[in-house]
């Protein structure tokens, strides 16, 4: 998966900070597996799964600025707006 690093040693690392990651909502769970096989110095062999669960948390929403300008006795509109990587979240 996106962000997994494993090493010929074992040991593994896994960053949950990328963009891959990031539409999960607040609560939300995603299981990623990754498969590994260990081979021993006869050619024997051993197989499993390392299962990362990621659970989602609440990113805060990005707002743009925004400003107007206009004349008295007028109407003044304008739009305002947000995104969030959290999906569907604004």
């Amino acid at each position: 998966p996106q962000g997994f690093a494993l090493a010929s040693d074992g040991r593994w690392s896994f960053e949950a900070s990328g963009p891959a990651y990031q539409a999960l909502k607040a609560g939300e769970t995603l299981a990623l597996t990754v498969a590994f096989k260990v081979t021993d110095h006869a050619g024997a062999e051993g197989r499993s799964v390392l299962t990362l669960t990621l659970a989602g948390t609440n990113d805060a929403p990005v707002v743009a600025a925004a400003s107007a300008a206009g004349f008295e006795d007028s109407l003044i509109a304008g739009e305002l707006s947000a995104s969030d990587v959290d999906a569907g979240a604004v």
